[in-house]
């Protein structure tokens, strides 16, 4: 089977996805089966691990399906968040980058972190990280100024103030933008520029989610934060129509 990745490409100024097919014997120079990754690698019998994600799944979203739309997302997040080496150099995923998760509206993609979020501290106890929602993040730094995002710096597992992996849900909403001692502010800009200077100072990842095609980041944000998302992310996009009944 042949694996496309997607990637944000710039040209001419604006943003078209670029699809590349993954040739197995060039994906190694980019990163060694024994090179130390930000996500760590998991020693962990990956069929128990498995169905460990299932019951997770079946415990906490009892409706939650598995089916042809997101099955191989689900599977792509797997053996990403434990590590699996060989199969991220085979379909071209970094383990020193986040996920941008880009699906359609109500195609699973909150419930999919949930289960990974779990998973990962839980069971792994490694490579997890912290949930956000963009509404959250918007509507308390309105409340109570941009210092509440400093939240995204501290590692509450540990009681620490230091960085930690943040997942960040359903970006790219019209509804970002606010009032800022006079000047209008887009909060999720913000918090992707500080997630930026994070990853690259202390090697902490990002994921997102949102329902736009990557295609038209481009309609919310300006180039510079559509690199610093290309930089920290590997692009993964979730097909099928909503599952919402």
């Amino acid at each position: 089977m042949k694996i496309i990745n997607k990637e944000i490409e710039k040209k001419d100024g604006k943003n078209e996805i670029k699809e590349s097919f993954v040739n197995p014997f060039e994906n190694f120079k980019n990163q060694s089966l024994n090179t130390e990754t930000i996500i760590k690698t998991i020693d962990i019998d990956i069929n128990k691990a498995k169905f460990k994600v299932i019951d997770i799944a079946k415990k906490e979203i009892p409706e939650f399906e598995i089916d042809d739309n997101n099955k191989e997302i689900i599977n792509q997040l797997f053996n990403y968040f434990i590590g699996n080496k060989e199969y991220c150099e085979l379909n071209n995923i970094s383990l020193n980058k986040g996920i941008l998760l880009c699906g359609g509206v109500g195609t699973g993609k909150s419930k999919l972190f949930k289960i990974f979020k779990i998973f990962t501290a839980e069971i792994l106890r490694k490579n997890y990280f912290r949930m956000f929602t963009s509404s959250e993040l918007t509507d308390n730094v309105n409340i109570n100024g941009v210092k509440v995002l400093e939240n995204l710096n501290h590692n509450f597992y540990e009681n620490k103030p230091n960085p930690i992996n943040c997942y960040i849900d359903d970006i790219c909403s019209k509804n970002e933008k606010i009032k800022h001692y006079g000047s209008e502010i887009s909060v999720i800009e913000q918090v992707i520029n500080m997630r930026y200077n994070i990853f690259d100072t202390y090697k902490k990842l990002s994921h997102f989610s949102t329902n736009i095609v990557p295609k038209n980041l481009i309609d919310f944000y300006d180039i510079r934060i559509i690199d610093r998302l290309n930089e920290m992310c590997n692009i993964f996009e979730l097909n099928g129509l909503s599952r919402r009944k």
